[in-house]
């Protein structure tokens, strides 16, 4: 009587092998998944941080050419920094007056990206400062 017993669950082992083999399966795909989202996530935060940097350059970049006697209106082509292109969106020059001192005062915007909108990897940043002297 106990053989018989045996023989009605002789199945069930195999079926409960291809579940764990299934559910094991599914975690490691859902575990790849998420560890990729996260590679991608802190790689763009990477790019980001850098982007800023580039804009900084570029900003500095502007400041030089504007102290080595060039104009907001002819400013040479902005460099490739690192990859990123750098733009020149607005430059302006105001004289202020206080008292009797006099300077000029720049409004400067730059943008610097990497990629093409729409790219998952498409990174941009803009950066304004007001710059004296």
């Amino acid at each position: 009587m106990s053989d018989n017993g045996y023989r009605n669950a002789a199945g069930f082992t195999l079926i409960s092998a291809l579940f764990v083999i299934v559910v094991v399966s599914a975690l490691g795909v859902y575990l790849t998944g998420l560890s990729t989202v996260a590679h991608s996530s802190s790689a763009l935060a990477v790019r980001s941080s850098q982007a800023i940097y580039a804009a900084q350059a570029g900003v500095e970049w502007v400041v030089f050419r504007l102290a080595a006697g060039d104009s907001c209106g002819s400013l040479p082509t902005a460099p490739v920094i690192d990859g990123f292109s750098i733009s020149v969106d607005a430059c302006s020059t105001q004289t202020i007056t206080e008292g009797s001192a006099s300077y000029p005062l720049h409004d400067i915007t730059v943008t610097a990206s990497i990629g093409s909108y729409g790219d998952p990897a498409f990174v941009t940043r803009r950066l304004s400062a007001a710059v004296a002297g």
